[in-house]
């Protein structure tokens, strides 16, 4: 009996040791993670995650099921969970679903370009503890800003001779119209300023837009108008932008650092002299960056 009150003595000293251990690495942990991408195709994006607890937690944990969601629909699910109780290192691979990604950008977007990014984890510590965590940030990137786009006016000729000048197109404010089957809709208010002696009717502004190279729509005015002379008009245009390219534009935007650069050829429809032009105004590129690789790091860095 001796003996094994000696065995149950030391099971309880090396508990309570352990115990006292885990309480302190737990109270001082100073966990840090970084993320970056991995292997990004139109159907997967991978994000590799590593972290450095700072010091050996000595507790097993198990993770069951993790995921990332944005406005509730399911992006991402996190593979390869790599974790040991005697190392402080821990990594795991993240894996996108491009389809859903493009669901959830249509419902960020449908609640005026405001959402909730949460991190779920399920598992269980020591075998037997059940865990269950949502981690939240909130994510209001102003995508839209990127379609502003600007045309200098430019000189009009009939027969080899100037006859006036295209209108300038001082600016493009673009506003989410929801979505009509697989294309999204956009509707901009573009200003317009007319440097001639004469009033220029403008039946038609029309659009073609690509992302990085990759042409992903385009549309037209919605009603015409009369740009005064020497005056200004708003005329008010309407964008369908085919959802189904895009992943392939998802693709681009990771691969150049979360930047993309979005270009629009601008056709102005005119009366001039009783006769209709369709003049190629001018091709405007700008630039359209995201952060959520830095959100994600918010999310893991609490």
């Amino acid at each position: 009996m001796g003996a094994i009150k000696k065995i149950l003595l030391i099971f309880i000293v090396a508990l309570l040791i352990w115990g006292g251990y885990v309480a302190y690495a737990v109270l001082t942990l100073h966990p840090t993670f970084s993320a970056e991408w991995g292997h990004v195709n139109e159907n997967i994006t991978e994000l590799k995650i590593s972290g450095n607890l700072g010091k050996p937690l000595l507790v097993p944990l198990s993770i069951k099921d993790a995921s990332l969601s944005l406005d509730g629909i399911e992006i991402a699910t996190i593979r390869n969970f790599e974790y040991s109780a005697v190392s402080s290192r821990a990594s795991a691979v993240v894996a996108l679903d491009n389809k859903n990604l493009v669901k959830a950008f249509i419902a960020y977007m449908n609640n005026g370009e405001r959402g909730k990014a949460v991190l779920h984890v399920k598992g269980r510590l020591l075998g037997l503890i059940p865990l269950n965590q949502n981690l939240s940030e909130s994510i209001n990137d102003d995508v839209l800003s990127g379609f502003n786009f600007t045309a200098e006016s430019r000189p009009i000729t009939v027969g080899g001779i100037e006859v006036g000048q295209t209108p300038a197109i001082l600016g493009t404010k673009t506003e989410w119209g929801g979505t009509e089957g697989n294309y999204a809709v956009l509707i901009g208010h573009v200003k317009l300023y007319n440097p001639n002696r004469v009033p220029i009717p403008v039946n038609n502004i029309s659009y073609t837009i690509k992302v990085d190279g990759i042409g992903i729509g385009g549309g037209g005015i919605i009603k015409g108008a009369v740009v005064p002379a020497g005056g200004y008009a708003t005329v008010d245009v309407r964008i369908m932008v085919d959802t189904s390219l895009l992943p392939k534009v998802w693709v681009a935007h990771v691969k150049a650092g979360e930047e993309s650069t979005v270009s629009a050829t601008v056709y102005l429809d005119m009366d001039i002299l009783g006769r209709n032009y369709r003049i190629p105004v001018e091709t405007t590129n700008t630039t359209v960056k995201t952060n959520f690789l830095g959100t994600l790091r918010k999310l893991l860095n609490g």
